[in-house]
């Protein structure tokens, strides 16, 4: 019988010890622990995985600018047919684009279940010598992901880091690449979101000054636009970051935000969220006895697939319609199992309800924001089943006219996960994703733009 004074999470069939001994082979495999606060040099075999996945030619081209005549940087994500054919050996040539990228680490000032400090890792791709950076696009991922979530993004814009873009990201405190708080692995679990949010500063803090110092070392002094963007959670944890460091980054883009959490206590008729309010305190309380950190009402233990669309029912995930991609997140977390998370626990809704509530209630920072000349954007899809619209456009009437929202449609509607939909709804994700990054920082409602050189 578990304590309720106790916070102990019993091991009983090893697989907390097992996790973790997975983790740590991932995190040598990719050299996160051999750079404390720094950057791995990149390899040799990186760089010619770079090099092989655009063309020397292109490269040449796309260092030139252009002075070259040819043709702009362009998104180039890999085929559907070539992850049909054959997934494993598609999620290979992928993770070996992926370290081509260059790694770190840093400890957090804050500690797990044992009072160590957790540790964040991270990784960036950068432009290949001697072309400066141009562009930073620093993204936020979403909940239970890490940083190989977003292994077809990094390679559908790699013209774009031949060009001068460069891409960094880390794993959020408890998940992913980075260390867990509890002693159970699987817990998604979050103490204080603050942590969250200072985590990524203290991130932002590290990379910047290498980023310039990449520049110095060739000799370019015009310095680079720096912008963020996030996924879900990512996009909540982007938000509060801006309400807490105004001139952090240039521009902001949302997709999928956690901008409002459903949950029982929402109805049509309770304006001011009275009854809201009143199920946090329930919550805070339900926490306060929970000394266990347990899972969120109606959620198992341990970690679980996706289960795959079917043509009777696209959207049963709540994920994504692509049958392919869900295969895809899934496998991945075959070959990674050191990096799975479970659902989220009690304290994890508590926070993120929280969070959401005080993003509103300093809604004037973002119309702020935008009075200065930043670009706030939002893109979210018409299928969204894991979050709620009514919630997210209460925050928007309360920043008013500048938040671009965009809403993604297609056929079927797509879900949570653009940026792993079918290729149609994929491609035009990516290219948004590229825009922000590589364009003035703006987006349109009538689709992605055609992209210049910078």
């Amino acid at each position: 019988m578990k304590s309720l004074f106790s916070r102990e999470q019993v091991d009983r069939n090893g697989s907390f010890q097992e996790h973790n001994r997975l983790q740590k082979q991932h995190v040598e495999e990719f050299g996160f622990n051999r750079a404390p606060r720094s950057l791995t040099a990149q390899t040799d075999d990186g760089l010619n995985a770079f090099i092989a996945s655009v063309g020397q030619e292109r490269l040449q081209e796309l260092a030139t600018g252009e002075t070259s005549g040819g043709m702009p940087p362009q998104v180039l994500p890999m085929a559907e047919s070539q992850l049909e054919q054959n997934l494993d050996l598609a999620i290979d040539s992928l993770i070996s684009y992926f370290k081509s990228g260059q790694f770190g680490e840093f400890a957090c000032p804050f500690n797990d279940y044992q009072k160590q400090p957790i540790v964040c890792r991270y990784a960036a791709f950068l432009p290949p010598n001697p072309v400066p950076i141009k562009r930073v696009l620093h993204w936020c991922n979403g909940r239970a992901e890490s940083l190989l979530k977003n292994l077809q993004t990094i390679y559908a814009l790699r013209e774009f880091r031949g060009a001068g873009l460069a891409l960094v990201m880390m794993d959020h405190p408890g998940q992913g690449f980075s260390s867990r708080y509890l002693k159970d692995p699987f817990k998604g679990f979050t103490r204080d979101f603050n942590e969250l949010i200072n985590a990524q500063k203290i991130f932002e803090g590290i990379i910047r000054p290498q980023l310039i110092e990449h520049n110095q070392s060739l000799g370019y002094e015009n310095g680079f636009t720096y912008r963020v963007g996030g996924h879900s959670m990512g996009s909540g944890i982007a938000t509060r970051l801006l309400q807490k460091y105004p001139d952090l980054a240039d521009d902001w883009l949302f997709t999928s935000p956690m901008h409002n959490i459903d949950t029982p206590f929402h109805f049509q008729f309770d304006r001011f969220g009275v009854i809201e309010q009143i199920g946090v305190i329930i919550l805070k309380f339900i926490n306060i006895l929970d000394r266990d950190f347990d899972y969120i009402p109606g959620r198992k233990p341990g970690y679980h697939p996706n289960p795959l669309p079917t043509k009777e029912n696209p959207v049963m995930n709540k994920l994504t319609t692509s049958r392919l991609q869900t295969t895809f997140i899934n496998r991945m977390r075959e070959r990674y199992p050191g990096i799975t998370l479970g659902a989220p626990t009690i304290v994890w809704l508590k926070e993120s309800i929280t969070e959401c509530k005080k993003m509103r209630k300093q809604a004037g920072i973002l119309r702020q924001a935008i009075a200065s000349g930043k670009h706030l954007t939002v893109l979210r899809p018409t299928g969204e089943q894991v979050l709620g619209k009514k919630g997210q456009d209460r925050l928007y009437e309360l920043v008013g006219e500048g938040m671009n929202v965009i809403d993604v449609d297609g056929e079927p509607k797509p879900q949570h996960e653009m940026l792993m939909e079918g290729p149609q709804i994929q491609h035009q994700a990516f290219s948004w994703l590229a825009e922000f990054a590589w364009g003035d920082g703006s987006l349109v409602a009538s689709g992605p733009r055609t992209l210049g050189w910078v």
